[in-house]
């Protein structure tokens, strides 16, 4: 890719921005000038933005310098239309950078993943000040009867260095996917047939509807909710469902050490599951009672708005669940 070993002894000092590039929806600005931005810029400690009908104009004001090379075919490229909201947020420390791999392009300079540090930092700002900012504003735009909404549209970040030359720090990310098959006779295919059409027939819509949800989605934090929803569903159904355990008055001694209520006053949805573990799950093992307590306790983090790390978040737990009692 052309890059060489940054030299022995050199320091590269730099001062790390991004901007966030969003598509307003939900107000028109077919009267507002060139100049808009003008009138809308605002600066703090944290970060500075605007808004208006060209995001070159914008980050002219902003920044001193253009967005995109051709800002008509970044409109195509993105599919979107103004006007644009442009938040320009920066770290207040600079970041050094001794070792790795540059490369010199005119008046820019560009490293191979030597500020990866940096930039997650400045991710983590942009959660913490520009996305509460984004919400508060579209918040404050929205009514009742109008909606106003704020569409992501591009991101980039970069870094002015201590002999005032652009810097960009990039990497190279490459994801992939594979499957193994097994042989299957069609004795076996039949039987399995059979069991996906009786556990069709048997649980509600939601049940499939969502695990199908769940595996089309590339969103980690929305394919778990899925997941989650489906034994959800799966415990209220079978809960509902269970034969004599009216009659049960009080709590097994083998459940007592788990379970805080007797079965005709279970609203917990942790409670349920046991329940439907003593009476109609009979593979269920202790294990799985720990997985499902882990996965409603994620469950209730990123309701409560918690931090949830989302490269830890136990979606392979929940499918195996799912899988285990749909059976």
């Amino acid at each position: 890719m052309g890059f060489t070993p940054i030299p022995d002894h050199q320091t590269i000092e730099a001062h790390f921005k991004s901007i966030n590039v969003y598509e307003v929806t939900g107000i028109n600005c077919s009267d507002a000038s060139v100049d808009w931005h003008n009138e809308l810029l605002r600066k703090n400690d944290n970060f500075s933005f605007s808004l208006g009908v060209s995001v070159n104009s914008i980050c002219q004001k902003l920044i001193g310098d253009d967005y995109a090379d051709d800002e008509d075919q970044w409109r195509a490229d993105t599919k979107s239309t103004p006007p644009y909201l442009v938040v320009v947020t920066w770290l207040s420390e600079s970041h050094e950078c001794k070792e790795g791999y540059w490369k010199i392009e005119g008046d820019k300079l560009l490293t191979y993943n030597c500020f990866s540090n940096a930039k997650l930092e400045l991710f983590k700002r942009e959660k913490d000040i520009v996305h509460p900012f984004v919400g508060s504003l579209i918040s404050s735009l929205s009514s009742v009867t109008r909606t106003v909404n704020c569409r992501p549209v591009s991101r980039e970040v970069y870094a002015d260095t201590n002999n005032y030359r652009h810097l960009k720090d990039v990497s190279v990310n490459l994801n992939a996917t594979g499957s193994c098959s097994y042989s299957i006779s069609t004795d076996d295919m039949s039987a399995i047939i059979n069991l996906a059409m009786d556990s069709y027939n048997r649980y509600p819509p939601k049940v499939g509807r969502f695990f199908y949800l769940g595996m089309q989605e590339d969103d980690s934090f929305k394919k778990f909710r899925y997941y989650f929803l489906v034994l959800e569903v799966l415990v209220h159904h079978v809960y509902k469902s269970l034969k004599g355990g009216s009659e049960i008055k009080c709590i097994p001694g083998n459940l007592s050490s788990v379970l805080d209520c007797r079965y005709s006053e279970a609203k917990n949805l942790l409670d349920r599951f046991l329940w439907c573990a003593f009476l109609a799950w009979r593979d269920i093992e202790d294990v799985d009672i720990f997985s499902f307590k882990q996965l409603k306790k994620t469950r209730d983090n990123l309701s409560h708005g918690e931090d949830v790390n989302e490269k830890k978040l136990p979606i392979e737990e929940a499918t195996s669940l799912i899988y285990k009692l749909v059976k």
